[in-house]
């Protein structure tokens, strides 16, 4: 995601913690992703937060993919 940004010449997506649930050893964590080229916002959920950051990362990427396909 953050090449396809850079490629195009806009900003790195924006990637920020919502919520983390659970105890200390088993937490989720609930994140959202905002990028430059779109108004939608995208999130993620994961055992860790690089986890959820790349589930919303994909997320955005799949959107992106579409978009365009069409």
């Amino acid at each position: 995601l953050q090449e396809i940004m850079q490629a195009r010449g806009a900003e790195l997506p924006h990637y920020e913690v919502k919520n983390i649930k659970g105890d200390e050893h088993n937490q989720m964590f609930y994140v959202c992703c905002r990028i430059a080229l779109t108004d939608k916002i995208f999130s993620g959920c994961g055992r860790s937060r690089r986890e959820a950051e790349q589930q919303a990362a994909l997320s955005a990427l799949e959107t992106l993919s579409l978009e365009q396909s069409i």
